[in-house]
């Protein structure tokens, strides 16, 4: 049964649009965070450039904690087009025990929510 600060955080998240999906929990990162499409880009199938949902530039960043702190993994790169979201994260969630997906927004904005919700409702498996 969930607590209540495991409730509110929940909610939070989905309000803010972030998705979290379960990864490895044999790897030494805990999170993995996809943020973006964070640049506009010509879609395929039209002529006018816009932000697209599924192609695009994307940050990707692994966090894990060490003495008490979050601090930067192994991962801390830009990925390209023709890059999908749905190929980042099957590759992600081999290297980090959960994944964010953030569609909207920066990790100055959102990373201490993604942060307090992985303390309240760890990775289990």
């Amino acid at each position: 049964m969930p607590t209540p600060a495991q409730i509110r955080s929940y909610n939070k998240i989905t309000s803010k649009g972030i998705e979290r999906y379960k990864g490895s929990m044999r790897e030494k990162d805990e999170i993995a965070v996809i943020i973006g499409p964070i640049a506009k880009t010509l879609p395929p199938t039209g002529q006018i450039e816009k932000r697209v949902g599924l192609y695009g530039m994307y940050w990707v960043r692994t966090y894990r904690k060490s003495r008490g702190k979050w601090v930067l993994g192994r991962y801390d790169r830009s990925c390209w087009t023709p890059v999908e979201a749905d190929k980042l994260y099957k590759q992600l969630k081999k290297v980090a025990k959960s994944v964010y997906y953030v569609p909207y927004g920066n990790m100055s904005t959102q990373g201490d929510i993604i942060r307090k919700d992985y303390d309240l409702r760890p990775s289990t498996r």
